[in-house]
């Protein structure tokens, strides 16, 4: 199965979407904020991209910037970093979005793929005339990294719990016997 491109009920998969991240220290609204504030080392800076809408914050991770901003742009060596910066802003914001995170691990196993039409054959695939459905997709493969991240992680928890329950039920006899339970029976 395959699930693209990231809109209409798909849309929490993008990063225009909803789901609020906090990346060192600062709030964004969306983690296309926070990614494009990546880029400037300024404190003020990325505050300042943390108050604008994803589209405003896109434009502004490529210099579209109040000229007090500009010094501070980053992007010397950009290229080596992008990829490990959306990997770090992904993992973060489905972390700290509980209800993301469960929609994101019940896509099971399905490919996800950011599809576009504004020839995005970095992050996704374009389907336009010229591109024709071709991409490397690093969004939807970063996405299935951190479903597989995300999933590991509840399944190690539930089965700290299903152990965490035998060692109750194997201890229940002798903290009845020495009087630290009693049935509500």
């Amino acid at each position: 199965m395959e699930i693209g491109p990231f809109r209409d009920a798909y849309s929490w998969l993008s990063n225009f979407g909803p789901g609020p991240v906090e990346y060192y220290g600062i709030k964004y609204p969306h983690r296309e904020n926070a990614y494009q504030a990546a880029k400037y080392n300024s404190r003020a800076a990325k505050l300042y991209i943390a108050s604008l809408k994803p589209g405003q914050a896109k434009r502004a991770g490529g210099g579209k910037m109040p000229s007090e901003f500009l010094n501070s742009l980053s992007i010397e060596g950009w290229d080596n970093k992008r990829v490990g910066v959306m990997e770090e802003v992904v993992l973060a914001c489905f972390q700290q979005n509980k209800w993301l995170a469960d929609k994101l691990i019940e896509t099971k196993d399905a490919e996800l793929i950011e599809y576009n039409v504004w020839h995005d054959c970095f992050w996704g695939r374009c389907t336009c005339q010229l591109h024709k459905s071709r991409g490397e997709n690093h969004l939807g493969r970063i996405l299935m990294q951190v479903r597989k991240e995300l999933h590991n992680e509840k399944a190690k928890q539930l089965g700290e719990l299903y152990i965490l329950s035998i060692r109750v039920q194997e201890c229940l006899p002798e903290w009845k016997a020495a009087g630290l339970f009693k049935d509500n029976q």
